[in-house]
C-alpha cells in the first residue's frame, strides 16, 4: 500500500509577520511505525541536497531539534511533533519571518513497514514566499533647486520605493488626487511656468494576498520668474570693492609704514644731534683748556728768557772787567724787555 504524506503548501506570509506555520503529515497503513521525520530547505535558485539541507529532526519519543544547517532559525520557530492513532505531524512554526525564509521546503519520512523494512518517503516541495509592504518612499528632483527659473527647460521628479512585489507608482498634485498625472516612477515638468508651482504627491503601492498597501512621499515645486542680475551682479559688486578697497588698503599700509620710517628717523636725527652737541661741547672745552695751556707755556717761556737773558747779561758783565767797572760808575745803562 502506498503511504500518503503531505506538506503545507505556497505559504505567503509578509515580512516579520508571526504565527507561520510549515506541516509535514504522515498517515500510516496497518502495521507501518514512523521513526523519523526531517525538514529539508534550500534556497530557490539551487536543487535539494538532502544531506546538507537538512534543518530540522523529529524523532519518535524524542524532542524535536535544529541541525547545524538550521540555526539560523534559533530563537525563531518552535518545533512540534504530534502523534496520533491516524497521522503523525511535525510542525516548524515561525514567530518571526525573515526574507531568509523564502525558501523551498520538503519533508522526509522513515518507518518500519510491516514486515519491519525500513523505507522512507519524501513529500512535494513546497515553497515560502516572504512579502515585504511597500515602504521608504523616496522622490529626487533634478535639477536639484529650491526655486525653479521659468527659463528652466523642464523638471524631473522620480520616485523610488522598496517592497515584494515590486511597488508600481502613481504621481498627482495636492488636492487633485483624482487626476493622476504619471503612472511610473518618474514625472517630467516640461512646462517651467509660476502656475506648474505646488506640492506633487507620489504615491506608491503593491499588493499582497488581495491586499494593497500603499505609500507615500510629496516634493514641493516653486518656479518664479527670477532676475538673472541679481546673482549676475554679485561678482560686478564684489570685483569693484575689491577694486577700491585692495588700492585704499595698499595706500593705507603705504602710509603707515612711512609714518613708523619717518618718527624712527626722526629720533635716530634727534639722538645724533644730540650726540652732536656732547662732542662739540667736549672739543670746545678741549680747545680752550689747550689754548689756555699754550699761553701759560708761552707766558713761561717768556719770563724764561728773560730770566735768562738777565742770567746771561750777569755772566757777561762778570767776565767783562771793564763792563762791570761801566756798569758800577753808572756809564753803561742796562735796559730789561719784560
Amino acid at each position: 500500500m502506498a503511504v500518503k504524506v503531505s506538506i503545507t503548501q505556497n505559504i505567503t506570509g509578509l515580512l516579520g509577520k508571526k504565527d507561520i506555520h510549515l506541516t509535514c503529515s504522515f498517515f500510516p497503513e496497518n502495521g507501518e511505525q514512523i521513526f523519523s521525520v526531517q525538514i529539508i530547505a534550500k534556497k530557490i535558485s539551487e536543487d535539494f541536497d538532502e544531506k546538507k539541507n537538512i534543518i530540522a529532526v523529529f524523532n519518535h519519543g524524542k524532542a524535536a531539534k535544529l541541525t547545524r544547517s538550521g540555526g539560523y532559525l534559533d530563537g525563531r520557530v518552535t518545533l512540534t511533533n504530534t502523534e496520533t492513532n491516524s497521522s503523525h505531524n511535525a510542525t516548524l512554526k515561525f514567530h518571526i519571518l525573515e526574507m531568509i525564509d523564502e525558501k523551498d521546503y520538503m519533508c522526509k519520512w522513515f518507518y518500519s513497514d510491516m514486515e519491519d523494512a525500513i523505507q522512507n518517503v519524501k513529500s512535494d516541495a513546497t515553497r515560502i514566499l516572504v512579502k515585504v509592504p511597500v515602504r521608504d518612499v523616496i522622490i529626487s528632483k533634478q535639477p536639484n533647486n529650491k526655486k525653479y527659473d521659468e527659463k528652466t527647460d523642464n523638471i524631473t521628479l522620480t520616485c523610488t520605493a522598496n517592497g515584494n512585489p515590486k511597488p508600481q507608482y502613481i504621481w498627482f498634485k495636492e488636492n487633485n488626487s483624482n487626476n493622476v498625472i504619471s503612472r511610473t516612477n518618474h514625472y517630467v515638468i516640461d512646462d517651467v511656468i509660476r502656475n506648474n508651482s505646488g506640492i506633487y504627491i507620489c504615491e506608491s503601492y503593491n499588493n499582497i494576498n488581495n491586499v494593497n498597501f500603499t505609500h507615500s512621499n510629496s516634493v514641493k515645486i516653486i518656479i518664479e520668474k527670477l532676475l538673472p542680475k541679481i546673482e549676475s551682479e554679485s561678482p560686478k559688486i564684489f570685483a569693484v570693492h575689491a577694486a577700491f578697497a585692495i588700492p585704499v588698503t595698499c595706500a593705507v599700509v603705504f602710509v603707515v609704514i612711512c609714518f613708523t620710517v619717518r618718527k624712527r628717523n626722526y629720533k635716530r636725527q634727534e639722538r645724533n644731534e644730540q650726540a652732536v652737541t656732547v662732542i662739540y661741547s667736549e672739543v670746545n672745552e678741549e680747545t680752550k683748556l689747550k689754548y689756555r695751556l699754550t699761553h701759560i707755556q708761552a707766558t713761561a717761556l717768556n719770563h724764561y728768557n728773560v730770566q735768562q737773558d738777565a742770567v746771561d747779561g750777569a755772566l757777561e758783565v762778570s767776565s767783562d772787567p771793564t763792563l762791570k767797572y761801566n756798569m758800577i760808575t753808572g756809564k753803561l745803562e742796562v735796559h730789561t724787555i719784560v
